[in-house]
């Protein structure tokens, strides 16, 4: 009875569901034939029909005059894109183009600039899935509104500090650099110098802005978007800020001419011709702006390569010497070749200390782990910085095997305990990537920011890569620049012997002004060393 009885009541479901269907159908069917216009059937409604046709012509060619107009803004863009990527086939490589800090930034402004508008194009179009499912994709590499104002800052770091006028970085010229970037259309121009503005790079802002007024012809008053009348107010207010007053005038007595109503204009050439005749506001003006620390202008130099140690004395020479270190059995048979550069602080190069192999087996193996340098606090806080710009990756002989056969080595070399230091740190700098100077010690909150092993008491640093052009190590104090060669290794002592930090050892690393910079940075800890490098009778050293 219950089987009968539950077949019963399926075969009602089924039949009440077959029933709603016809149901539906015969409805759908007699409103089709409700609805219907039986156009065919008269010729007025015939002429109804052709009448609003008509009226469907107007919007047709208005949406037929944008669709071509967006096709037109897409091919403009793709084609851009197609100019700027011929110079990357005429480099050699990647690694040559990259190398070029101005074909870096090009890059960078691409994908907001360029991409990004070009994915808002055609983001809805059904017959573009393709290329929407490939930028999805890879959206996570690419770079944003941020990296590109980055990239514009970068490159006036590298002309600050390198000393490079807009002249020959607006050609595409970079010195040292293994290939040439296409020369600066007037919208780049424009905005180094808006952004020099911004930094407070008057000298700097005032080439750009004359560089992009050789764009315009003399009948020309906006080229690319960009107003002539613009540039010229912004370099008068620049002009102003060097204390340049006569040359600011006469800007303004030019801008002037082609806008006699603009009040603005009219109050800057009072205050021109008022500062004019103000000898001593003259002289302070000019003074605040050029003024600078004297420790970061000497930093500069050394990041320059220019001389500024002098040996006067015998002591110093005599201790600047080369000798090959063999006192540790694993030194016997393969002594390892020590330069020292410098005697307070003391500067180590160990020459030739990793081979390419091993080089390149760091550099591949941090590539998947690499993330942004942070600058640690005084307050054992990490914050991103623009005085750090590189990114790191730590790495153990798991990551890479050939770390312990490095560990064993270094210990040899430095006698010091290596069980105590951190983690191998790789580091790749970027474009125009630096780290200004700092010690590698904690000068507060030790316990907190190292924990047990204590403070950092040395540092070994190994070069992974030759650099083109700048990227040295620079010490202040010390007034020595090492410039990196792949395979080699700087060390130094953070620490003098009776714990305390030493403050000669103030270093930095200088922007990478050609090519590509990889380091990698064992720091070592005191807890260990009691007995390896123990205090002297002298308290004070």
């Amino acid at each position: 009875k219950k089987k009968n009885r539950k077949y019963f009541y399926n075969n009602m479901i089924k039949r009440t569901h077959i029933g709603f269907i016809f149901l539906g159908s015969i409805l759908l069917l007699l409103s089709s034939r409700v609805i219907t216009s039986d156009v065919f059937a008269s010729t007025e409604s015939i002429k109804e029909m052709l009448r609003a046709e008509k009226e469907l012509i107007e919007p047709l060619d208005d949406c037929i005059e944008k669709e071509t107009e967006r096709l037109r803004e897409i091919k403009e863009l793709r084609d851009k894109i197609k100019d700027e990527i011929e110079w990357v086939k005429e480099s050699s490589s990647l690694d040559c183009y990259v190398g070029n800090p101005l074909n870096a930034m090009y890059a960078i402004r691409r994908f907001p600039n360029v991409w990004s508008k070009i994915h808002k194009l055609i983001n809805n179009t059904n017959h573009c899935t393709g290329f929407g499912r490939v930028y999805k994709s890879h959206r996570a590499k690419f770079p944003d509104i941020n990296d590109a104002n980055a990239a514009v800052s970068a490159i006036l770091r590298l002309q600050h500090y390198y000393k490079i006028n807009a002249n020959d970085l607006s050609k595409g010229v970079v010195t040292k650099a293994k290939t040439r970037a296409k020369p600066m259309d007037i919208t780049i121009k424009s905005e180094l110098g808006i952004t020099a503005i911004n930094e407070k790079k008057w000298e700097l802002s005032k080439g750009w802005f004359n560089e992009a007024l050789k764009e315009f012809s003399p009948s020309q008053d906006v080229k690319e978007g960009i107003q002539r009348n613009l540039i010229l107010k912004r370099l008068a207010r620049v002009e102003i800020r060097l204390g340049n007053y006569e040359k600011a005038l006469e800007l303004n007595l030019q801008l002037n001419k082609s806008l006699p109503r603009d009040t603005q204009v009219d109050k800057n050439i009072r205050e021109c011709e008022k500062l004019t005749k103000n000898e001593e506001e003259k002289q302070k003006m000019k003074k605040e702006t050029r003024s600078k620390n004297d420790l970061m202008s000497q930093y500069e130099a050394l990041c320059r390569g220019e001389k500024l140690r002098n040996l006067t004395s015998t002591n110093e020479v005599s201790n600047l010497v080369c000798w090959y270190n063999n006192k540790h059995p694993l030194l016997r048979y393969k002594p390892q070749k020590v330069e020292r550069v410098w005697l307070e602080p003391e500067i180590l190069i160990y020459r030739n200390l990793l081979n390419d192999r091993q080089c390149h087996l760091l550099i591949e193996g941090s590539k998947s782990k690499l993330k942004r340098a942070n600058l640690m606090r005084d307050n054992n806080q990490a914050i991103q910085t623009d005085k750090r710009t590189s990114k790191h990756a730590w790495l153990t002989s798991h990551d890479v095997p050939i770390i312990t056969q490095m560990e064993k080595r270094a210990q040899a070399i430095t006698n010091l305990n290596m069980k105590s230091a951190d983690q191998l740190q790789v580091n790749n700098y970027g474009l125009g990537g630096h780290y200004e100077f700092h010690y590698d010690w904690a000068r507060n909150n030790v316990q907190e920011v190292f924990g047990p092993r204590g403070n950092r008491i040395a540092t070994l640093m190994y070069y992974l890569s030759d650099v083109d052009g700048g990227g040295g190590t620079a010490f202040v104090n010390g007034k020595t620049t090492i410039f990196p060669t792949k395979g080699d290794a700087v060390f130094w002592w953070n620490l003098k012997r009776n714990g305390e930090g030493d403050q000669t050892n103030l270093h930095g690393g200088c922007p990478v002004l050609a090519g590509q910079k990889w380091v990698a940075n064992w720091w070592i800890h005191e807890v260990g060393q009691e007995f390896r490098r123990p205090c002297l009778k002298d308290p004070n050293k």
